[in-house]
Parts: C-alpha cells; structure tokens; sequence
C-alpha cells in the first residue's frame, strides 16, 4: 500500500453484507507514503500560490482579480469601440485613464467597473477624444 489512508480504505471496503470481521494486515511502504506526501505538499503550495493571486489572506478579492475582471468587461462593449483605457486598482478603487470616442462610452466604462465584485470606488480620468 502506498500510504496509511489507503490502507483504511481497502479496509472500509471489505466490509460488505456476509462479512463478519477483516483482518487488515496490509503494510504502508513509508518510502512510498513520504513522497507522496512531498507531491501533496507541492500541489498544496501551488494551489495557495494560485489563491493568492485572486484571494488575499482574509479571503478577500484582491486588486488584480478586480483589474482583470473590469478589463474583460469591457471586450465586445459597442460603446467602447475605440477606447484606450487604462485600469489601476488599489486598495479596492479602481482608477479608469485614458480615451474613450462619447459621453456614453465614458458613462459604460464607471457603470461597468462599478458593477465589478470588490470594488469599492471609481476614479474617473476618463476623456472623450474622437476614435483613432
């Protein structure tokens, strides 16, 4: 067997209707057990490592994830056809830079990065200049 859970398992499984007892004698290699133990270990660390770049410590949203979901709100947005758009976000405020082509351009690009889960503000920066 390859680790301690295993054992437990096969256990577990012997057990079915008509059968009185299991003598478990199964052994774990610990050879076996502490390298598999080291490759949990290493997913485990890579999966916190991937948290972290979504989640904080608190099990909060953390200013990346918050960019790149007002950035990718914007795709395929009719009224932003034509935008340069700078987004930064610090501390849960989102500052919007650059150009957009209308008013309204302008006005989708606040609604939307408002409307984006841990946002607590928008700066606006935003300027109208005609698309290039």
């Amino acid at each position: 067997m390859h680790s301690e859970a295993q054992s437990l398992r096969a256990r577990s499984l012997a057990k079915v209707s008509g059968v009185t007892a299991v003598e478990n004698t199964l052994t774990v290699d610990s050879k076996t057990a502490r390298a598999m133990d080291k490759a949990g270990d290493k997913a485990d660390r890579a999966a916190d490592k991937g948290k972290d770049q979504t989640i904080d410590v608190d099990g909060n949203i953390n200013d990346a994830w918050i960019t790149t979901k007002v950035k990718s709100s914007y795709l395929n947005e009719d009224a932003l056809k034509g935008s340069d758009i700078n987004v930064d976000t610090n501390s849960h405020v989102v500052t919007l830079k650059g150009t957009v082509a209308s008013a309204a351009g302008r006005t989708r690009a606040v609604t939307l990065a408002r409307q984006v889960k841990g946002v607590n503000r928008v700066v606006d920066h935003l300027t109208i200049a005609a698309a290039r």
